[in-house]
C-alpha cells in the first residue's frame, strides 16, 4: 500500500475511530479504551473490525488471522506521528487481531497477570520490535527499582513458550554460580536430559535443543558478573553461553536484566534502556488502591523519583500508613528528604557502594555532580563534568561513560543531569567528604568562563550559576564578585563596550532576581 492510499483510507475514519487507533497504539487496555470511548467491550470489538476494513487491512482466511503486531507495524509504517515522542505499545507477533469472539489486545492479557504491572506497553512493544527484527537476546538495563525484572517476567507470561529457563545471578559477585553448573542444572532439572561431560559438548547440545524448541531464557541481575560492562575474569565463560543463546538458528528468546550495560563485542545483544513509569501509570497505581490523588502533588513526587516503580510502591505504603492516605501532607513534610524511607535509601546506596568499589574515579565524579543545582540550568554540558575531574589526566570521557553505562546519570543531546534521588545521595556524600569546597569552586569558575557575552535570559542565568556555588561554600566575596563581572554586551560588538552582570540582568528583564540575591548577601 502506498502512503497516499493509506492517508486516503485513514481519512475515511471518524474522529472516534482515529482515537481508538491511537489508544491501541498508546498502550491502553481494553477496559480503558472502552471506558474512554463510552462503549461496551462487544461494541468496541465490532468497531475495531470496521476500522480494519476501512483501513484496507486484508483479512487472512483460516485459523490464523493477521496478528496485532502486524496491525501496529502497519499503522506506524504510514503514520508514526501517532506515537508522539513515545514508543509503540505492546505487540505480540503471535496474538491475533480482535474479532467479536476475541480479546482486544495482548496488552490486557499481559497486564492481568500482575495488577501492579502498569504503563509498560511501550517497553513490551520495543521488546517485540527487537524480536521481529531478528534479535535473539535483549538486555533490559536501568537503575535499581525501575522494574526490569517485572517487565521480563510479564513478557514471558504473555508469550507462548514451551518452557522458561531462569538464572538469578544474585546480588554479590562472590555468590555467582559458575556457568558450567548453570547449564548442567538446566539440562538435568528443566530439560530432563543429560548434559555433556565437557562444557563445550553441553553447549552444543543446548544449541541443538534450542533450534528445535521455543524456549524462553531469563537471566536476572547480570551486573554482579560485570566490571565496566565486561564479564569479570572468573566468569568469562558466560560469553560462550551467550554466543549460543544469540545464534541466529535458535528459536529461543533470551531476556537479560542488569543495572549495567553489557558491551562484549563478540556477542550480538540488543539493548533496551528502561525508563521510569509515566504519570498515568502512577495515577492508575494509586487509584487502584483507593487513595485520593492530588494530581499536582503526584506529578511532583513522580518527577522527584524519576518514575521509579519500586519507589512508587514504597511511597504508597508510607503515605497510607503514616499519613492516612493524605498525599499532600506527606509531601509537605518530606519533599526535601527524598531518601527518608529506609528502603529507598538502600535502593540508592547499593548502587553507590558498588560503583565505589569498581570504579573510584567514576564514583568521585558522581558525588561531585551533586554540587550542580539543576534548577535555572537544569542540564549541564560535558565540559561541566570534565571540570570536576581535576584529578584525572587521561581519558576523562571514559569516566563519564562509565556512569552512563550504569544508568546513574541521564544524558540527552550532549547535556547531563542527575535525577533528584541520585543527587540527594550524591550531595550527601559530597558534603561529608573532602571535595565539597573544591567541587563548588571548580563549577563556579566553569560557569563564569562559559559565558563571555549575555544576549539571552539563558546566558544570564548560566553566568549567575557561579553565585550559587560560592554561596554554598560561604565565599561571599566571590559571590558578590559575580554581580560585577564584566562581559561584552553582544557578540557583534566585542570591541565596543562591556557591562556588569547586574546590567545584563536589567537588560534581559531579570533585575528583581539580582535585588533578591543582593539582599541575601
Amino acid at each position: 500500500m502506498s502512503q497516499a492510499e493509506f492517508d486516503k483510507n485513514f481519512a475515511r475514519l471518524t474522529d472516534d475511530e482515529k482515537k481508538m487507533v491511537a489508544l491501541i497504539v498508546s498502550g491502553k487496555t481494553a477496559p480503558q479504551i472502552a471506558q474512554e470511548c463510552g462503549l461496551s467491550q462487544n461494541s468496541l470489538r465490532k468497531k475495531i473490525e470496521k476500522i480494519k476494513d476501512d483501513m484496507g487491512i486484508e483479512r487472512q482466511e483460516g485459523p490464523t488471522r493477521r496478528s496485532r503486531g502486524e496491525f501496529i507495524a502497519f499503522v506506524l509504517r504510514y503514520k508514526p506521528e501517532l506515537l508522539g515522542n513515545s514508543t509503540p505499545t505492546v505487540v505480540n507477533p503471535s496474538e491475533e487481531l480482535p474479532t467479536e469472539a476475541d480479546e482486544l489486545d495482548c496488552v490486557e492479557e499481559a497486564e492481568t497477570f500482575n495488577r501492579e504491572f502498569l504503563g509498560r506497553g511501550p517497553a513490551m512493544a520495543e521488546l517485540d520490535e527487537h524480536l521481529r527484527n531478528g534479535a535473539k537476546a535483549v538486555l533490559i538495563w536501568a537503575g535499581g527499582g525501575v522494574g526490569k525484572t517485572t517487565l521480563a517476567r510479564e513478557f514471558f507470561k504473555a508469550r507462548d513458550f514451551e518452557l522458561v529457563l531462569e538464572l538469578d545471578m544474585g546480588k554479590e559477585t562472590q555468590g555467582i554460580t559458575p556457568v558450567e553448573s548453570v547449564v548442567e542444572y538446566w539440562f538435568t532439572n528443566d530439560l530432563q536430559q543429560e548434559s555433556g561431560r565437557e562444557f563445550g559438548v553441553s553447549l552444543r547440545r543446548l544449541k541443538e535443543y534450542l533450534k528445535r524448541h521455543r524456549i524462553g531464557i531469563f537471566i536476572d541481575n547480570l551486573e554482579p558478573a560485570l566490571d565496566n560492562c565486561l564479564f569479570i575474569e572468573p566468569h568469562r565463560r558466560y560469553v560462550e553461553l551467550l554466543l549460543v543463546l544469540t545464534d541466529p538458528t535458535v528459536q529461543s528468546v533470551t531476556l537479560i536484566t542488569s543495572r549495567e550495560r553489557l558491551c562484549e563485542s563478540a556477542v550480538s545483544i540488543e539493548s533496551l534502556r528502561l525508563k521510569g513509569l509515566d504519570k498515568q501509570a502512577w495515577e492508575e497505581y494509586f487509584t487502584s488502591r483507593r487513595m485520593e490523588i492530588n494530581p499536582l502533588v503526584l506529578e511532583q513526587i513522580r518527577d522527584a523519583y524519576g518514575g521509579n516503580a519500586e519507589a512508587m510502591k514504597i511511597l504508597w505504603g508510607a503515605i497510607q500508613e503514616d499519613y492516612g492516605g493524605d498525599m499532600a501532607a506527606y509531601w509537605r513534610v518530606n519533599d526535601e528528604d527524598l531518601l527518608v524511607q529506609g528502603e529507598l535509601e538502600d535502593l540508592v546506596t547499593r548502587q553507590f557502594k558498588r560503583l565505589e568499589g569498581q570504579n573510584p574515579q567514576a564514583y568521585r565524579l558522581l558525588c561531585r555532580m551533586g554540587c550542580f543545582r539543576y534548577q535555572d540550568v537544569p542540564r549541564v554540558p560535558l565540559e561541566a563534568l570534565l571540570c570536576l575531574l581535576w584529578d584525572v589526566s587521561e581519558n576523562p570521557g571514559r569516566i563519564v561513560r562509565a556512569l552512563r553505562d550504569r544508568a546513574l546519570i541521564e544524558c540527552e543531546k550532549g547535556e547531563y543531569w542527575l535525577h533528584p534521588v541520585i543527587r540527594a545521595e550524591a550531595i550527601a556524600r559530597l558534603r561529608s567528604g573532602k571535595d565539597w569546597e573544591r567541587a563548588n569552586r571548580e563549577a563556579a569558575e566553569f560557569w563564569t568562563e562559559s559565558v563571555d557575552t549575555v544576549e539571552t535570559v539563558r546566558q544570564a542565568l548560566t553566568a549567575f550559576e557561579a553565585y550559587h556555588h560560592y554561596v554554598e561554600i560561604e565565599d561571599f566575596e566571590s559571590a558578590g564578585q559575580v554581580f560585577i563581572t564584566r562581559r561584552y554586551i553582544n557578540s557583534w560588538e566585542k570591541l565596543k563596550s562591556t557591562e556588569t552582570l547586574v546590567a545584563s540582568f536589567w537588560r534581559v528583564g531579570l533585575l528583581n532576581l539580582i535585588i533578591i540575591y543582593t539582599k541575601a548577601l
